[in-house]
């Protein structure tokens, strides 16, 4: 997937558009669409070779997505965007407050695997 020509493709066609689109529509609903586009968020942003992709990405749908920052996902999506941007060279700050959210949805998880383990 890291062919140079199918990112400009994928960029120039603006095939993200419709992903975004549906995202957006879906709202705060936690489904199988939610899941599959951030999973897909976190591929772009773990991918050293899809640089491109992030930066057209974060440049052409910040506005949409900025209502959903509080997601783990999206903002370390911006974070990695910011770091392209910057050449290197992380702020503490954020590190720290994307562990702190990672932290807070850990409890979410105790939370949540104890509710399905009782009876």
């Amino acid at each position: 997937m890291q062919d140079e020509h199918m990112l400009n493709y994928f960029v120039k066609n603006n095939i993200l558009k419709p992903i975004i689109d549906a995202f957006v529509a879906n709202g705060n609903r936690y489904n199988l669409l939610n899941s599959a586009v951030l999973e897909l968020f976190e591929y772009i942003r773990k991918e050293n070779d899809l640089k491109l992709l992030l930066k057209h990405l974060v440049d052409s749908y910040w506005g949409q997505l900025v209502k959903f920052e509080h997601l783990v996902s999206i903002h370390s999506l911006k974070v990695k965007y910011e770091q392209c941007v910057d050449n290197g060279g992380t702020n503490g700050a954020v590190v720290m407050d994307l562990r702190r959210r990672i932290d807070e949805r850990a409890v979410e998880r105790e939370e949540e695997e104890r509710y399905f383990n009782e009876d």
